[in-house]
């Protein structure tokens, strides 16, 4: 008798999806570098900089460029922004997507096995009393 039944049995545990994961966290990292403010107290948006204008546009926003290739605080630099990160940030989702589903595989089957030797235990035991 096996507690994990059939090859079309339903899971115990939720599943994460990582195309959903992914995406989630790509186009909120991509958001972050055009439009809305970042994890600071400064605005992180380039668009925002770009229409605030003013003399120094984006000094600090400038230094993303160290790890964006080809950012710059310019329109063209925020669509060269928001496409890496978002491509990032959907690497970085369906990673931690699958690694969580690897996870919670491992503990699901051994849940599984220790359900098992405990049936397989409970049946020999009335056996044993009868």
């Amino acid at each position: 008798m096996s507690v994990s039944g059939s090859a079309g049995r339903a899971h115990s545990l939720a599943w994460l999806k990582p195309d959903c994961w992914g995406d989630c966290q790509g186009k909120t990292k991509s958001d972050r570098i055009v439009a809305r403010k970042g994890f600071t107290k400064h605005p992180g948006g380039t668009a925002i900089l770009l229409i605030k204008g003013g003399p120094a546009v984006g000094a600090n926003l400038s230094l993303l460029s160290n790890y964006i290739v080809g950012f710059r605080v310019s329109w063209t630099g925020a669509l060269i922004g928001m496409v890496e990160t978002g491509l990032l940030g959907f690497g970085f989702g369906w990673v931690m997507a699958k690694l969580i589903n690897a996870v919670v595989g491992w503990q699901e089957r051994s849940l599984i096995q220790r359900l098992e030797r405990r049936l397989v235990f409970d049946v020999l035991d009335e056996e044993v009393h009868e």
